[in-house]
């Protein structure tokens, strides 16, 4: 009876740190629309002939020349003339290279200017939408050569080349105004896919990438994306290695920054990955940002890695949808005779979830693991192929002393299933010898 006592004194305990933290002990899926995937080929070392003539078609002249051109407009901030005129001149662009081409009207925060969207339509089954964005307006004093002149010229060469090959996931080149306001243009696009429920793969976007001034800055690209977004930065890793030939460039990993439309996107829970110049143009947002300050062959291998890392996230075939992929946690109650219990639930009848799942159980304040017996780490980590259920059951464990937790559970997936991506974490207490969680069932 006394035992019985205490157990429920400290669910009292939890139901009041409940209280306290529950934003924190919200379940959640990073992305609306993560994709899982049939990855056909995009492993290291396997050359594909049909994007290595993709790749080697980029020319430093053709990225130069629309920079030039780009640049002869002049300054064109969002409402002017001068961004009408470039308007005009890239819609004909993509009408020249047969894409299909739609300019967009937005309004926001009593601005207003279009978005240009050209796409090349996916030849799979599935409705997979990969997006390659720029945005093509200037500040009110500069040309804009490389921001984002840079980033347009890339996406005018790229949508040339690829106009001429065919995808299983739709392609769309979106070029934003507003950009420079606060990612006005992208956030009217974004909304309104994310309205439409349209089944945005992921996102990738262009905003400063044609300026290097030394050997380092020349072979090297920033890239910011978030842990859902793993397996577009895996792409653009893989053409990198296997393409080092064209594209001779190191990835910096960064976390995601509020910096460039891409962030229209995630803010609604799409997958995205940004590129920036290793080194920022210090001409950045100056009347001099033109092109003699630019490095042509730097921009050249971005636009080649771009391309490259487009051509893998539309060759993915949806398989698994992420909400047929279900965690499910119970602590020592309801677990009895076991301590902790982490189940995967796969829901889909045709394809077995191939997945990581990574189990961290860590102090609530410090962020270290909770010592288990003769000091091990409370973190657990396993690769499945999940046909129906799965689960990992602890029990029998002793811990050294009473601490306020945090469990979390992510899965990631890999092979066909790339861009699963799913995470849920709750709190709870641990004692000696029980884990007393918030329920997740």
């Amino acid at each position: 009876m006394e035992k019985l006592r205490k157990i429920f004194s400290l669910i009292v305990v939890i139901i009041t740190v409940f209280g306290i933290f529950t934003a924190y002990t919200n379940s959640y899926e990073i992305s609306k629309y993560p994709i899982n995937s049939n990855y056909k080929f995009w492993t290291s070392n396997n050359f594909n002939p049909t994007l290595s003539e993709m790749i080697q078609l980029v020319n430093e002249t053709v990225i130069k020349n629309h920079i030039q051109i780009i640049q002869e407009f002049g300054p064109h901030p969002t409402g002017s003339d001068e961004i009408e005129q470039l308007k005009e001149y890239l819609y004909d662009q993509f009408i020249d290279y047969g894409l299909i081409v739609e300019l967009q009207h937005w309004k926001y925060k009593l601005k207003s200017g279009f978005n240009i969207e050209a796409s090349i339509p996916g030849m799979g089954s599935g409705d997979g939408i990969v997006i390659i964005c720029a945005h093509y307006d200037s500040v009110s004093i500069s040309p804009g050569a490389d921001d984002d002149g840079s980033g347009v010229a890339s996406i005018l060469t790229m949508a040339e080349i690829m106009s001429s090959y065919e995808y299983n996931s739709t392609i769309k080149f979106v070029l934003f105004s507003g950009e420079e306001q606060g990612l006005y243009g992208s956030h009217e696009y974004a909304k309104n896919a994310y309205e439409n429920d349209d089944n945005i793969i992921g996102v990738i976007c262009l905003d400063g990438v044609g300026y290097a001034d030394s050997y380092l800055s020349g072979h090297t690209i920033k890239n910011f994306a978030d842990d859902s977004s793993d397996w577009i930065v895996n792409i653009s890793t893989t053409i990198t290695e296997d393409y080092k030939e064209f594209v001779d460039l190191e990835i910096e990993r960064y976390p995601n920054e509020k910096i460039s439309d891409h962030h229209s996107f995630y803010e609604l829970g799409f997958q995205t990955s940004y590129f920036l110049e290793h080194t920022l143009n210090p001409f950045y947002h100056t009347s001099e940002d033109t092109l003699d300050k630019m490095n042509i062959s730097y921009l050249t291998k971005v636009c080649r890695l771009s391309l490259g890392t487009v051509f893998g996230m539309a060759e993915v075939n949806r398989i698994l949808e992420n909400d047929e992929i279900n965690i499910i946690i119970k602590g020592s109650i309801l677990s009895v005779p076991n301590q902790l219990i982490v189940g995967v639930k796969n829901y889909n009848l045709i394809d077995s979830a191939n997945i990581s799942i990574n189990i961290e159980m860590k102090n609530f304040f410090t962020d270290k693991y909770v010592e288990g017996p003769y000091n091990s780490s409370s973190n657990w980590i396993f690769t499945k192929e999940i046909e129906d259920y799965w689960e990992f059951i602890l029990a029998a464990h002793r811990y050294k002393k009473p601490e306020l937790i945090k469990l979390d559970v992510t899965i990631k997936g890999f092979n066909e299933d790339v861009g699963v991506f799913k995470k849920q974490h709750t709190i709870g207490l641990v004692t000696k010898s029980l884990i007393l969680l918030i329920p997740r069932i």
